[in-house]
Formats: C-alpha cells, structure tokens, sequence
C-alpha cells in the first residue's frame, strides 16, 4: 500500500505538484519540505536550520538541537503530515495550536 500523505487530494487535484516547497519559520527557526508526489513531504538533510539558538531554547525548540545535529544532518526523512516535525522538534505528542505552525509555499529561489 502507497503511504499517502496530508496533501494527497491537492497533488490529485493539481493544486499541489511533488517537488513544491514549503517552510514554516518563526524567529529562531526554520524548517523546508518538499512535497512527494504521495502527499507525503520530505525533509532532506540540512533543510530544518535554528537561526537563533537562544530564541530557540526559550521557545520550545530545544529538542530540535539534537535532531539538526543528529539525524536530520545525515539522512534525508518521510513524514505525513508537516506538523510531525514541529512535534519531533519540540518533543510534544500533540500541538495545540496548529495555525501556529503553518508551512507556506516557498518561491522558486527564496
């Protein structure tokens, strides 16, 4: 069975495309994925970044560190939804605000 993701409707529907790219950023991080023809999204390696490593420890992100350092720097990952991340990196089973944590479409270029 296919593994089908959060954005498997807008990829059949042709709003989304695999290989459109989507990050979510706040002031201490950010986080780019790449959209896979299953709906699913890819995050490849160096693509989730701390900017401010004091901001990120404040905030909730300190899990995160170990993560950049650790496996997300050495293999690419597969998740179904986005926000799968955002829990990893903050070490949480849920997310209670989720509009928090929206991923936007990144321009080509940006």
């Amino acid at each position: 069975a296919i593994k089908k993701g959060i954005y498997y409707k807008d990829v059949m529907e042709g709003k989304r495309k695999a290989g459109d790219s989507l990050r979510f950023s706040d002031d201490s991080v950010e986080i780019t994925v790449e959209v896979t023809r299953t709906g699913t999204v890819q995050l490849k390696r160096g693509c989730a970044n701390i900017l401010n490593m004091l901001g990120a420890m404040e905030s909730g992100w300190g899990p995160m560190v170990q993560l950049v350092t650790g496996m997300w720097s050495q293999s690419d990952s597969e998740f179904q939804d986005p926000l799968e991340i955002i829990k990893l990196a903050q070490d949480k089973q849920k997310l209670w605000y989720k509009e928090r944590y929206e991923f936007k479409r990144v321009a080509l270029g940006a």
